[in-house]
């Protein structure tokens, strides 16, 4: 025989009930974290833009580098 509540619902159901406004709740607070469509596309170009500037220091390094002297030959007798 299974007890009842205020509400008609076994002791059961009560707990499956209090699990998925728990979720529910929890999902809404994670999705209250999720940037709209409009700003992850602005980060994902910023994110392109940073990775832009990272090669055109790169490519400012390897250049510096390429231009330097590679030593003088001195001839052995």
């Amino acid at each position: 025989m299974t007890e009842t509540g205020e509400t008609g619902q076994t002791a059961k159901e009560q707990g499956d009930s209090a699990c998925k406004r728990i979720k529910q709740g929890f999902e809404d607070f994670v999705n209250m974290f999720i940037p709209p469509q409009e700003a992850t596309k602005h980060f994902r170009e910023a994110r392109i833009e940073v990775l832009r500037g990272f090669r055109a220091i790169l490519d400012a390094r390897i250049e510096h580098l390429s231009g330097r002297a590679q030593g003088t030959r001195v001839p052995v007798e």
